[in-house]
Parts: structure tokens; C-alpha cells; sequence
């Protein structure tokens, strides 16, 4: 078996609570991607190694010859946050896309997977109204993806997803 380093006691205590909390979600039927995401967002020791495993496992997407991929940014135990807290969250996962990639992913809709529709809104964070503050996003109803605005005093919650852009 090969290793990479030593963890320390402290360490391997956070990862077992990280998993602690993980294995019960994951038996109830939550998706253990979110829990593990939700644990690298607290800062934990574990974060970066989260973060970057976890970039495989987001949902992807495919418009062209660009790669988009479906980043969550709740905590533990947030069923919703505000706007503002979901901006500065979105530019510390780098997921803060604007106007030119949402226009991008609305005139090649065809390209999103069938599967993704009605699974979640895709948050555009850094596409706002600047005289209101209200933030884009798109939703599928079904046949299509519609771009609409949300408030920044709403609450916006787990099937609210960050787009980030891969590549």
C-alpha cells in the first residue's frame, strides 16, 4: 500500500468526524457529494483535498468546447442563505460566472444533458442588476432553460447551485 505523509491525531480526528457525519447522511439517501462538500466548505483541515477530489464528482456539463461544472455552496445544516452570503461564497469557490457564459449556455441549451433538467437553478453570480442587486439564474421548466432573477433578500437554497467553469 502506498502512502503519501502522516496525518496527526488531530487530523484523523476531523476526518472521522467528517465521515461520521457522512455515513448516516449517505444511509438516509443524501448525497454524500454534498456532505463532503459541505465539509470542505467549513474550512476544515481536510478542504483543499476536498475541494479537489470533489471537482471530479460535481455534476459537468458540456456546451462546445466548454466544460461547466454544478458547485454547491450551503454549509451543514443551511437549508437557505442569503443572496449576499451566496455572492461571497461563489468567488471564494471561484464560481462567479457573469453574462458572457450565461448567454453562452442559453443559446446552446441543446448541449445540457437531459437528465440536469429540473434538478436544480443554475446560479450566475456575477450577473446582476445593478440598480436592484438581483442575481440571474437559469431554471429548466421541463423543455427548456429560462433565465429569470431572483432577489438578494430571498433565501436561496439547496437546489440553487453555482455554475463554474472548468475549462
Amino acid at each position: 500500500m502506498e502512502t503519501h505523509g502522516t496525518a496527526s491525531l488531530s487530523q484523523f480526528a476531523e476526518l472521522a468526524s467528517i465521515v461520521t457525519r457522512a455515513l448516516p447522511k449517505a444511509i438516509e439517501g443524501v448525497d454524500i457529494k454534498k456532505v463532503l462538500v459541505q465539509a470542505s466548505m467549513k474550512g476544515e483541515w481536510l478542504s483543499s483535498l476536498l475541494r479537489t477530489a470533489l471537482i471530479s464528482l460535481a455534476p459537468r456539463f458540456t456546451v462546445y468546447n466548454r466544460v461547466y461544472e454544478l458547485v454547491p455552496f450551503h454549509k451543514e445544516g443551511e437549508i437557505s442563505v442569503m443572496g449576499d452570503v451566496m455572492v461571497k461564497r461563489a468567488q471564494e469557490l471561484d464560481a462567479n460566472l457573469g453574462e458572457e457564459d450565461c448567454r453562452f449556455i442559453v443559446a446552446h441549451q441543446e448541449q445540457i444533458p437531459f437528465k440536469l433538467r429540473d434538478k436544480f437553478h443554475a446560479v450566475f453570480a456575477n450577473l446582476r442588476i445593478s440598480s436592484d442587486g438581483r442575481i440571474c439564474y437559469l431554471y429548466s421548466n421541463g423543455c427548456r432553460w429560462v433565465q429569470t432573477w431572483g432577489w438578494p433578500v430571498n433565501g436561496w437554497d439547496e437546489h440553487c447551485l453555482l455554475v463554474r467553469r472548468v475549462k
